[in-house]
């Protein structure tokens, strides 16, 4: 009598290799909860006259991109990433928020083009801030085209794009000029968002004697006092930014290098209360102008070691 094969197990298969994505995720999954508490101690600690409205949206943004990150993670790794190091930024803004800056959010889950949060100054760099970098630092000075002017509270002018990345690697910590996207989406948030404001500064208050224009639909036209990064087109202004008239980021070695062009740009009410982009301008490297000045970003932790150091 033949005798009955004994069944074979089938072997299983060797387990999935863990990707780099899947290994970050993880440790990131391990750090959220002391993250959102951090976040939200950060907030309690800030006065109740300081607007707490914004960090609750920032924190529900925190949320909800956290969710969809895992939501994603079985799917996607990278997309997952992407998210979580989203709401990595949103739970750190409170923690972190520099004075006198700007936290622009990343835009909610469902958006497709991800864009990464960050601080920018909301007023440009002050001429009181820009003498006192030129009087400390060796080999830096005052232009000659200020000469006679007393510097105060009102935007640096005429420096170059280098004194301008001087300036700002001379921060603690070093900050960079924004790229142009970047300088675009934080004048659309602001504009959109009248939450988003420094933390020291008080909320806006305009008047009837103070209004220069028609309602809006996001509220009255504000005035210069209530909303200084805003500029008008009797008295227009421009920035530095780090994108080269091209539209690429300077970031290929030794870029700028001679005859490069770099684009500034400039925002603007008009005098029917709308809010208007003036078309970038492209600037050599190492010109000024008289009424081109710059503000600073500070990026949010994007990798695990910056993570780490900023607990």
């Amino acid at each position: 009598m033949l005798m009955e094969s004994a069944a074979v197990e089938p072997v299983p298969p060797p387990p999935a290799p863990v990707t780099r994505s899947a290994a970050t995720f993880e440790q990131l999954r391990e750090l959220v909860p002391q993250l959102r508490d951090r976040a939200k101690a950060a907030v309690q600690d800030y006065p109740r006259s300081q607007r707490l409205d914004v960090f609750g949206a920032i924190l529900e943004r925190a949320e909800a991109l956290w969710g969809a990150a895992q939501d994603q993670a079985a799917d996607s790794q990278g997309s997952a990433l992407a998210l979580a190091w989203d709401a990595v930024a949103c739970y750190l803004a409170p923690v972190l928020w520099p004075s006198e800056m700007v936290f622009i959010p990343p835009p909610p889950p469902e958006t497709v083009d991800r864009s990464p949060g960050f601080f920018i100054d909301a007023k440009p760099v002050s001429s009181d801030a820009f003498a006192a970098f030129a009087n400390q630092e060796e080999g830096w000075r005052w232009p000659q085209d200020l000469q006679g002017l007393a510097p105060g509270d009102w935007p640096m002018v005429h420096v170059a794009y280098f004194d301008a990345l001087a300036y700002l690697a001379s921060q603690n910590p070093p900050q960079r000029l924004p790229s142009s996207r970047q300088w675009e989406r934080a004048f659309r948030v602001m504009r959109e968002d009248q939450r988003v404001m420094p933390l020291t500064a008080a909320p806006p208050s305009i008047t009837e004697d103070e209004s220069e224009g028609e309602d809006t639909e996001g509220g009255e036209l504000p005035t210069r006092r209530a909303y200084p990064w805003l500029h008008y087109p009797e008295n227009p202004f421009s920035e530095w930014t780090a994108t080269l008239s091209d539209g690429t980021p300077v970031s290929r070695p030794g870029a700028p290098t001679f005859g490069d062009e770099l684009l500034t740009r400039s925002a603007y009410w008009t005098a029917t209360g709308k809010f208007a982009f003036e078309s970038p301008q492209a600037l050599g490297y190492g010109q000024s102008r008289p009424n081109i000045g710059f503000r600073g970003v500070r990026e949010v932790p994007r990798t695990l070691r910056e993570l780490k150091a900023s607990l």
